[in-house]
Order: structure tokens, then sequence, then C-alpha cells
């Protein structure tokens, strides 16, 4: 038979006179469940809480970090040998508990991840892009272009590449790839160039996973003397927008020499500043004197011909306004 018990309280728990059973009552129990579900969910905001810091989701102030921990009691070390040990009735619900958390916590890594990836703008974002931009062409008596699925391809490539490397310019500085030497792998041929511009969501010390409207990023660019002129080329027949985490770019595909070779944006703004203080008519002026530059062969069968098409190369390269 099993023993009758006759319990008695000492230090903390009951205790049988007759066996030696130990009993910590009912009441007690609850606290130490309590007591353990809070460590439970204690642990759980601080493992999620790490995770989003290693992720940069938020940041730390060092000063504040460092006054805090100076206000830390000096004794507070001491303060866990004086804690109770769990007793096992108590504890064993406690695997229970941590494998239906650490389910919970996978699906917030997951949701956290999801979070954390850039975005990739849509090849219907290109094409409303090239829209948006041809009303700006129309607007200034330009033709409109059309939207190149190779384009958008090679301009997803350059977008991705300078969130990769965390670099805004037209030529990556560790690579040297560019559009211009990235083209043949994208179908372009050799008659045909792209002429790029650049722009990133949010800064390069604090670049953003998101992309912003077309709308925001071409309005930009059209208060931009050397971006305004790259929209609105007259040599342009094609061309298309991308944005890989922030980071856009657009093409302008045409059958010149727009756009050859690899350059840097520090030197294609030391062009564009020749231009910053021109009004529009002044800006068509300078055009003409390209298209009728455009038009010279490149033999020229009489000295007088070569004397013109000097003339009007001088022109171009002087020009100011």
């Amino acid at each position: 038979m099993g023993c009758s018990h006759n319990y008695v309280f000492t230090q903390g728990y009951f205790v049988c006179t007759k066996c030696g059973k130990r009993s910590y009552g009912r009441s007690y129990k609850k606290k130490q469940g309590k007591k353990i579900a809070a460590g439970v969910t204690v642990s759980l905001i601080l493992i999620i809480g790490f995770f989003a810091y290693s992720n940069g989701i938020f940041e730390i102030n060092p000063a504040k970090l460092d006054e805090t921990l100076q206000s830390i009691p000096k004794d507070l070390p001491t303060l866990t040998k004086n804690l109770p040990s769990i007793p096992f009735q108590v504890s064993e619900p406690i695997n229970k508990i941590v494998d239906s958390s650490v389910n919970e916590i996978n699906k917030i890594e997951e949701k956290i991840q999801e979070a954390s990836m850039p975005v990739e703008s849509s090849e219907k974002y290109a094409v409303e892009s090239i829209e948006y931009i041809n009303e700006k062409r129309i607007q200034n008596g330009k033709n409109p272009i059309i939207h190149d699925s190779r384009v958008y391809e090679l301009a997803m490539a350059r977008a991705k590449d300078m969130y990769e490397y965390q670099y805004l310019d037209h030529t990556n500085p560790i690579t040297g790839t560019c559009p211009y030497n990235m083209k043949s792998s994208f179908g372009l041929k050799s008659n045909e160039n792209v002429a790029e511009n650049a722009y990133l969501f949010g800064t390069e010390t604090n670049p953003t996973l998101y992309n912003p409207s077309y709308t925001e990023i071409i309005n930009g660019w059209m208060q931009s003397t050397g971006h305004r002129m790259n929209l609105l080329s007259y040599e342009h027949v094609g061309g298309s927008v991308a944005c890989y985490g922030g980071f856009c770019v657009f093409l302008g595909l045409n059958h010149g020499l727009y756009g050859e070779g690899c350059y840097t944006a520090s030197e294609g703004q030391a062009y564009a500043s020749r231009f910053d203080n021109c009004t529009p008519e002044q800006m068509r002026q300078y055009e003409k004197l390209q298209q009728d530059y455009d038009k010279i062969p490149s033999v020229v069968n009489s000295q007088t011909e070569y004397h013109r098409a000097m003339e009007m190369y001088n022109q171009l390269e002087n020009f100011r306004c």
C-alpha cells in the first residue's frame, strides 16, 4: 500500500513525515509556473531583439548603452546564487513551451528576412516609366522612345551591381564594369549604345531597400542638367528603367556614339556643367549644331569639308551659356 502522507511545512516546501516525499503545493507551483513563463517570454524578446540588431533593423546608441551599463549594481552576478532551483514537476512542461516557441521564432525570422530583402522593380514599372519620360520628351519637342526589354535587363543588372557593391556611378570602381562593356551580354549590337542615368533612393551610407515611384525619379532627373539632357536626347530611339534596393537606372538607347565607352559620374557632371545656365532656346541651338555635325561623313572628300567639320567640332567643344 502507498503512504497515506502526513505533510508538514518546512524550509519553503511540504515534507511527509512518514516517507519523506516533498511537495511544493499548488500555490507554489503556480507562482513558479508564472516565473518560468515570464522567463521564457523575456528570452524570446531578447532573441528577437538580438536578431533584429544583428540585421541592422535597429541601432543602439553607444553613449546611452555605456550610461545604462554603469547604472547596473555591481553585486548583480551574486543574485543568481540565491535563485531557487526549478522543481522537475514545474520544469517538465518547458520543453513543450520551447518547441512551440521555436516555431514562432522561425516564422518571425522568415518575416524579418523577407522584409530585409531588396525590392526589385518589374518590367511593367519600366514600361510606365518610359511612358512618363515620353510625356516629358513631347513637352520639349522630342520624339517619343520605345521600351526595350533588352535594355531593361541591362538596366536591372546595372542597378543590382550598384546595390551589391554599394556605389553610385556609371562605372563600377572595383570591377570596372559599365553599360558599354556589359551591353553585348544582353543582346545589344555594336552599333547600339546606351547612355545612363543613375539614382539612389536614400544615401550611400544609409540606403533603403525600397524603390521610389518612377515619377519621383524622373522628376528628380529633370532638375539635373546632365540627366535632363540624357532623358531628352534627340539621339535616343528606345530605353528602359530598372530599380533594385533603392538604386535606379535609366538607359537611353541610340545608334550613335552617345554612351560609348566607360566614364564616371564626375566626368559626366564636368561635361554637363557647361550647360547649367543655358536657356531652352540655347539648348535647341546646341542640339541643332550636334545634328548638323552628325551628318558630316567620317571621311571627308575635300579640304573645304574638312575645315567645315573642324569648325563645327570646335563650336561644339567651346559651347557655353
